[in-house]
């Protein structure tokens, strides 16, 4: 298959490009990665997203040296209770978003959920923009979406695709629902893969604390470890119950942020292997990871865009190469068993406690040999150059 150059002089620069995206915008990886890939194949003349601004944001900034971001104020967000200050504030931050594109003026739209969708249609209809509908979910069965609200995006966003010039997902199970729900050409698949960093020890003067040291565990514990949003949805409550019954040497560490950490702190104080590690810059994220013998990826199957997901925490651990403990979910079971990588969870506590007191550390070496393996054949620039295959067929105008 072709894969196309990266280089300048194989595309032709055009216009202003114009991400929209109803967040503030502070930590968004899967656009700065995009964003990263068409700054260094020189497409765009402009670049520029979209955003919502919060108290303590800047309203204007300008990020990786050429992206102007705008941050734009919606007062019925905090002016109006509940879910009618929520439904008012989307649309006036809808209009004001709609006042920019007037100004913009974008050659290409790239919109990041269903909610800013209809300004990339009233942008193709105004400018003849292109429009990149990037999905980072399956937008009309994400958790909490039920009854009228659900009947209503999905009679929107089935209207609304037909109008794409491309649509981006990030597994294969999402593009194929896509595909069969709407009949339509299969979106494109876009994982999820966090840019490899290498990092060298060498560089800091000061010696690193892996968890082992840190929390004064023995050579034959083994550590598991549960990285990010420490919240509901997450399985915490589950990880927690299961480790306070396994065998004292399988020890888990909790590491991140999240409405969630005192019940950690709790389980901590009275289970000596249950132990909680707050969220670290994500310079340093990696060699922490790497100090812990299987990363566990925490979703629970509260809706269909969870059950189809391909987290970027997946790839984070095999870019550690450590090993993985993955739900039953059909993506994530496709890539560790593809990589030989880690273990399925089995259904119910019991069965995940004789799970882990059958797990030796000859299989973890086993396993870990599959995700370093593994972190030498996944990247983000095979997504970068699918990502970028989109511009060279149409959706730079000439």
């Amino acid at each position: 298959m072709h894969k196309p150059s990266l280089k300048s002089d194989n595309v032709t620069k055009s216009g202003t490009c114009v991400h929209i995206y109803m967040t503030t915008f502070t930590n968004e990886s899967r656009i700065l990665k995009e964003l990263s890939a068409t700054i260094k194949a020189n497409l765009f003349d402009h670049l520029a997203v979209i955003a919502r601004w919060e108290k303590s944001l800047l309203q204007e900034e300008v990020i990786l040296d050429q992206v102007k971001i705008y941050r734009l104020a919606s007062k019925c967000f905090s002016l109006l209770p509940g879910a009618l200050g929520d439904l008012t504030g989307k649309l006036e931050w809808l209009f004001r978003a709609f006042a920019k594109l007037i100004h913009l003026k974008p050659q290409v739209v790239q919109v990041h959920s269903l909610s800013s969708l209809p300004l990339g249609i009233v942008s193709k209809i105004l400018f003849k923009s292109r429009i990149i509908y990037d999905a980072h979910e399956l937008e009309t069965e994400k958790n909490g979406l039920y009854g009228f609200r659900k009947w209503l995006a999905k009679k929107i966003e089935k209207s609304l695709v037909l109008h794409c010039d491309h649509i981006l997902v990030v597994s294969d199970s999402i593009a194929d629902w896509y595909m069969k729900t709407y009949q339509i050409k299969r979106p494109l698949v876009i994982k999820n893969v966090p840019q490899n960093i290498p990092f060298n020890r060498n560089l800091d003067p000061a010696p690193f604390l892996g968890f082992r040291e840190i929390f004064t565990l023995n050579k034959d514990d083994i550590i598991f470890v549960a990285q990010g949003l420490l919240d509901q949805g997450r399985n915490i409550e589950f990880f927690l119950d299961v480790f306070s019954h396994v065998n004292p040497k399988c020890h888990l560490i909790f590491m991140g942020f999240g409405g969630l950490v005192d019940m950690i702190k709790q389980y901590s104080s009275r289970h000596h292997n249950i132990h909680f590690h707050p969220a670290v810059p994500p310079n340093q994220l990696l060699q922490y990871t790497m100090s812990a013998d299987i990363g566990i990826v925490s979703v629970e199957n509260t809706c269909l865009s969870y059950y189809y997901c391909l987290p970027n925490k997946f790839f984070e651990y095999l870019l550690a190469k450590i090993p993985v403990l993955v739900p039953n979910f059909p993506e994530l079971v496709k890539e560790t068993e593809l990589h030989s990588c880690g273990w399925v969870m089995p259904e119910g506590r019991d069965a995940l406690l004789n799970m882990i007191a059958s797990i030796s550390l000859d299989e973890i070496r086993a396993k870990k040999a599959g995700a370093e393996k593994a972190a030498t054949e996944i990247s983000w620039q095979t997504e970068e150059r699918k990502f970028l295959s989109i511009f060279e067929t149409h959706c730079v105008p000439s």
